[in-house]
């Protein structure tokens, strides 16, 4: 009798045990990975376990084209494959965009060894405004595509290798109106 009532009980944990695993396995294949687009400049230092396209991304791009690939639905050809953005987009849940650096950086005269620099105030606080318009507009644009999309804005680090409070002021205020457009990280 007692052998009987061992057996029953190591069956039902079995039992648990297969149906447990089966719920798991039925999870895993039905649960929908995260997709994210990476747009604008190059980052690495983002670490995620999920597919992260960087189809179009660049070292380079300032706010303007990257406004202009998404309103033209730019292609790449990757693979033999024609990748549109507005694909990409569609099929993410998650956008990441860095832009900004290159548009202010672009503007500022750096002598390192004098550890100066020099720009013209108008033009930078003209650049700064049209950044932050490219930029709402960019998100508006993702959005439009893909209603569902969450859009992390990746603050502008400071780029000089000496403290200026010209151009920190500069960085702190674009970050701060970063996140009137979208989540900032």
């Amino acid at each position: 009798m007692k052998h009987k009532k061992v057996m029953l009980l190591c069956i039902g944990i079995v039992v648990i045990i297969l149906a447990s695993f089966i719920s798991v396995i039925k999870y895993k294949t039905t649960k929908q990975e995260d997709f994210i687009v990476m747009l604008g400049n190059d980052f690495n230092d983002v670490k995620v376990n999920t597919s992260i396209d960087k189809t179009f991304v660049s070292n380079f791009m300032e706010s303007d084209y990257l406004l202009k690939i998404i309103n033209n639905d730019a292609s790449k050809i990757v693979d033999d494959k024609v990748l549109k953005i507005s694909a990409l987009v569609k099929k993410s849940n998650i956008a990441f965009i860095s832009i900004g650096t290159n548009d202010i950086k672009n503007l500022i005269k750096v002598d390192e060894s004098l550890k100066t620099v020099s720009f013209d105030e108008d033009i930078v606080n003209r650049k700064i405004e049209i950044l932050l318009f490219n930029v709402n507009e960019i998100v508006n644009q993702l959005k439009t595509i893909n209603p569902s999309i969450n859009v992390y804005l990746l603050k502008i680090e400071y780029f000089l290798n000496y403290k200026n409070e010209k151009i920190e002021s500069y960085i702190e205020l674009i970050n701060q109106r970063y996140k009137n457009i979208a989540n900032i990280i």
